[in-house]
């Protein structure tokens, strides 16, 4: 259901190429699909008898996200790193400044998601913004994606070992505030990226028509 909406409604792989496209990607495919998914799931368990039916609430809505928001994390990475449709990389003109984005987002993401710093009550998990702001404007989306992976298996990991800004309530409610907070992580660093990319690609043909 999810690939067949997003082809039908959001040009299929080129959905990433486009920030309306990705928004529409997000409501078709990563949402809608998934929660057809999560309803089916969910029924079948409790029908089996492994699900009381007075958590179905629950057990559907951390089913709903973790689908949800792994098709908003991931998705849109493997189809920018498989696609051929790439804007130009200021990657081998500022190779310098790609080893430092790439050492800032590990150290980030350690400091953040890690527990490096022990118990604390401050949002430190926002720290992680600007470093995917940083890779969309001065790089590209292939490097966005990379970034926002990072952050989001540095976060996942660190969360299950109990580690991080979302530690201290049950496992359950830490990972589906997790989930909420790496979906609207990705949506956003996948339309900036791609606002970004259209930019560069219309400067680009603005300047071939020049000459």
């Amino acid at each position: 259901l999810g690939a067949w909406l997003l082809q039908r409604f959001a040009k299929g792989r080129d959905c990433v190429f486009s920030s309306l496209d990705l928004f529409k990607f997000a409501g078709l495919a990563a949402l809608a699909s998934t929660a057809v998914a999560a309803t089916m799931g969910v029924t079948s368990l409790a029908l089996g008898g492994f699900v009381e039916w007075k958590n179905f609430s629950t057990v559907w809505m951390t089913w709903w996200l973790g689908d949800g928001v792994g098709e908003l994390i991931v998705t849109p990475a493997l189809l920018i790193l498989v696609s051929s449709k790439q804007n130009p990389s200021s990657w081998s003109q500022i190779r310098v400044e790609a080893i430092a984005l790439l050492v800032s987002v590990v150290c980030a993401s350690q400091l953040v998601f890690a527990g490096i710093l022990g118990p604390y009550s401050y949002p430190l998990e926002y720290l992680s913004m600007p470093f995917l702001a940083w890779a969309a404007f001065r790089f590209g989306q292939r490097e966005s994606a990379i970034t926002m992976l990072i952050f989001a298996a540095s976060a996942i990991f660190g969360t299950l070992n109990g580690a991080g800004p979302f530690q201290g309530r049950s496992l359950n409610e830490s990972l589906v505030l997790l989930q909420m907070f790496l979906g609207v992580l990705a949506l956003m660093t996948a339309v900036l990226s791609a606002e970004v990319a259209e930019r560069r690609r219309v400067e680009l043909a603005a300047r071939e028509l020049a000459t």
